[in-house]
């Protein structure tokens, strides 16, 4: 998925993934920009329809909030509408299709696409419904939710519900999910629910994939620009990447600070440092915190809940 398409002049741009840039402010000028005279840019993230998530907020932001308004847009196709800033998929096309939205205010305009497909991931979108149908006979106002990769699946975390009994906490891991998928699973697993609170680990699959370093800080950011404008009263906890087999620890370090410049810059995500706690000195995995090259030993699911109590996370009774 791209990160941001913003255009000026009848010029689409597209922003490459990066390091510590992502977590760049909204009034940083991106390269190319164009703003019209003390007005400010106009942002718009591309979005993203399917059969199974068709349904979108989109994520607007105005280089200069002085200049913010209502935002118009025009589009010609039929397989979408965009109403009161959501858009909603009304046909299934046969194919994957991307369709270019003219978006203007006032004083700003851009354009961006929305792409409209068929089933997203299909396996990996099963298990995020059957989430979000046990959290909404479940959820309590003011939980705390574990959401992200295979680490908080409660069927990798192993005794999960006995160690939070009688606690607003949820295990709402997807196995093998990635940062970028995260932006299609939070519209089912997250946003329904407006959690006080959640705590996420993502990002190791993105990094042990395809995605590098600059596309796993990328995917990171995207994600958490989404979540923090779509539950701007939820406070989100990153854990950091911790060692993995097959990923230098270079790598991972740079991932890591990146994530940790972005959330200097954002009051509603803190990093919590869970890397030190699994790491050795050499970046190799410490002996007795994994249960195999990727996932956490008993041992090792005792440093998210501390780290969390740490923060001054307290998490109430159900």
């Amino acid at each position: 998925m791209k990160r941001w398409v913003a255009v000026f002049m009848l010029l689409a741009v597209l922003s490459a993934g990066c390091l510590a840039g992502c977590g760049k402010d909204a009034n940083d000028a991106d390269a190319g920009e164009k703003p019209q005279t003390g007005a400010g840019s106009l942002m718009i993230e591309d979005v993203y329809l399917y059969e199974n998530f068709p349904t979108a907020r989109i994520y607007v932001q105005f280089g200069n909030p002085q200049y913010g308004g209502e935002v118009r847009y025009t589009y010609d196709t039929d397989l979408f509408t965009i109403e009161n800033g959501v858009a909603v998929l009304e046909k299934t096309p046969d194919r994957e299709k991307r369709v270019t939205v003219y978006a203007e205010t006032e004083d700003a305009e851009a354009f961006f696409e929305v792409i409209c497909g068929g089933i997203f991931e299909a396996g990996l979108s099963y298990t995020a419904e059957k989430l979000e149908n046990d959290l909404h006979d479940s959820y309590r106002s003011g939980g705390l939710i574990f959401a992200g990769d295979s680490f908080f699946s409660a069927s990798y975390w192993n005794g999960f519900s006995a160690q939070f009994e009688g606690k607003s906490a949820y295990a709402a891991g997807i196995s093998a999910s990635t940062a970028e998928q995260w932006r299609l699973f939070a519209r089912r697993v997250l946003y329904p629910f407006r959690p006080a609170a959640v705590a996420l680990h993502v990002g190791t699959n993105d990094l042990a994939g395809t995605a590098g370093v600059s596309g796993t800080v990328g995917n990171l950011c995207a994600l958490f620009d989404e979540l923090l404008y779509n539950l701007p009263e939820t406070q989100f906890y990153w854990f950091t990447i911790e060692p993995r087999a097959g990923v230098s620890s270079a790598d991972i370090q740079q991932v890591n600070g990146a994530v940790a410049e972005y959330a200097e810059k954002h009051a509603g995500l803190i990093v919590l440092d869970s890397y030190t706690l699994f790491a050795d000195g050499d970046g190799s995995q410490k002996e007795g915190m994994f249960a195999d090259g990727v996932h956490p030993s008993a041992e090792g699911y005792k440093v998210f809940p501390r780290l969390l109590a740490e923060a001054g996370v307290r998490i109430p009774d159900r």
